[in-house]
């Protein structure tokens, strides 16, 4: 069954791969609310976070929204299939993010779900050479990662034993780390649009583990096979091994997140299941929070690393 799905696959893409890249987005734009319809749970999900997030907005609004989602990711999954293809505008939020990528020294970037997932990191390797993300590639795509290759992205797979290790090791030496910080995950308490929910910390870690700068970026469609990729610096200097500092650049992450989300609702993934029952955030961590002691162990400092999973014991980390 896997080799006929992977199959269908590429027989679709190769076709669509053929086509203009305005006839793509029409075909994408016409097949996505169907898709939407017939992912019953996935459409209620959406349809709840967006209650839950933007409660002024009245039933039309929200189901309007959710088309524009649809439309939006389903292009962008598409797209990712043929990258090379893709045309980006680069913009940059302040003179460091500039600097900072143009050093060729590497960072952590944290990046969200928005039109074309892998935008970010393309964007990065087409101004650096050294691209480095992870993924979760389904099972039924036998050579998922080709697409990545063909681009020159270094993609790692999200279940392969010891990932975020191969992935400290690359941001060490000198590459470009983009990681999704926006699913849910037990790493980091946070609030995000007025309400307690946790998130991974894995860019976060990447930062303080591997000594880089933060990083923030994202990607909106600006037109078909183009998408504008904004990077911002959050730190320009690694982020502490310090609980307290962690949290604080992990709310100031999220804070961003709605801030761009509100900019771009309709090009923002709804549909995942952002709020989970027992979800509370801790109070704000201040500076003055911050350990006095030295600097966080190695068993402290992987708080949870759930984004990666099997992964190698905390204390295997040579740091």
């Amino acid at each position: 069954m896997s080799v006929l799905i992977d199959g269908s696959i590429r027989l679709l893409t190769g076709g669509l791969r053929r086509l203009p890249a305005t006839a793509r987005q029409a075909f994408a734009f016409a097949v996505a609310p169907w898709v939407l319809r017939l992912a019953g749970r996935t459409h209620r999900r959406l349809l709840d976070n967006l209650r839950l997030a933007q409660p002024a907005l009245d039933a039309a609004q929200r189901e309007q929204i959710a088309r524009g989602v649809s439309q939006h990711i389903c292009l962008g999954v598409l797209d990712a299939f043929w990258m090379d293809q893709l045309q980006l505008d680069i913009d940059y939020a302040d003179p460091q993010a500039r600097q900072i990528l143009a050093a060729g020294e590497g960072a952590s970037i944290v990046t969200l779900h928005m039109g074309c997932y892998e935008a970010v990191a393309l964007a990065v390797q087409r101004l650096t050479g050294k691209s480095t993300t992870m993924a979760k590639l389904p099972a039924y795509l036998k050579d998922g990662d080709r697409m990545y290759r063909r681009v020159g992205i270094d993609c790692l797979r999200q279940k392969q034993d010891g990932a975020f290790f191969a992935l400290l090791q690359a941001a060490r030496e000198g590459r470009y780390v983009s990681l999704h910080g926006d699913h849910h995950g037990t790493d980091m308490p946070v609030r995000f649009f007025g309400r307690d929910t946790r998130a991974p910390g894995g860019a976060l870690l990447l930062s303080a583990l591997a000594r880089k700068p933060l990083l923030l970026a994202y990607a909106v469609l600006s037109g078909p096979g183009r998408y504008r990729v904004v990077f911002e610096t959050l730190h320009a200097t690694p982020l502490r091994r310090h609980t307290a500092e962690l949290q604080q650049a992990a709310q100031r992450v999220y804070t961003r997140f709605e801030q761009i989300i509100e900019q771009h609702p309709a090009h923002w993934d709804w549909s995942y299941k952002r709020w989970r029952e027992g979800d509370r955030a801790a109070a704000p961590a201040t500076a003055a929070a911050a350990p006095s002691g030295p600097a966080l162990g190695d068993k402290q400092a992987v708080v949870g690393l759930h984004q990666v999973q099997r992964q190698a014991p905390a204390g295997q980390m040579v740091l």
